[in-house]
């Protein structure tokens, strides 16, 4: 599922083509953002890079692929959703990660896919993406924020 492109946006690696297929993904961020210092806790992904296993759980080409996501912890899988709509001329993409086990993984899942979506809409636009991870900090600093501001509206709520 043409890995070297989806390497200069996200992560290279094979899935494997059918409903309960094999994934095997490569996270090396220096594919994506070659001239920067990625935060200290992200070195590893940024290079070497780090192995992720999965399998896929949706499979409807050309519209969605559903594959799952290894948490930090053994059993804390969480399912990543790629949808693919079109919009007139355009495609819209909807990307859906759903069974994260805290605000912490949240917060932290969203900045990084507010990143690669960011780099990904640059690449497909033909212009050059920002610096992935200059942005990195204030992102999930801001998704923090964001679940902190949900968790309390669902407590005051109870």
């Amino acid at each position: 599922m043409e890995s070297d492109k989806r390497k200069t946006w996200f992560t290279d690696g094979t899935i494997e083509p059918r409903l309960g297929g094999d994934v095997h993904l490569h996270f090396r961020h220096a594919n994506i953002s070659p001239n920067e210092t990625p935060p200290e806790k992200y070195r590893t992904v940024h290079d070497p890079g780090v192995p992720m296993a999965g399998k896929v759980v949706a499979y409807e080409p050309p519209h969605r692929l559903g594959i799952t996501w290894e948490g930090e912890k053994p059993g804390e899988n969480s399912e990543v959703i790629f949808d693919l709509e079109p919009k007139g001329e355009d495609v819209q993409l909807t990307l859906t990660h759903r069974k994260l086990c805290s605000d912490a993984e949240r917060a932290d899942v969203s900045s990084g896919w507010h990143l690669h979506t960011a780099v990904l809409f640059a690449r497909l636009s033909g212009d050059t993406p920002s610096p992935l991870w200059a942005a990195h900090d204030r992102l999930e600093a801001f998704y923090k924020k964001r679940m902190n501001a949900a968790s309390a509206d669902a407590t005051t709520a109870s």
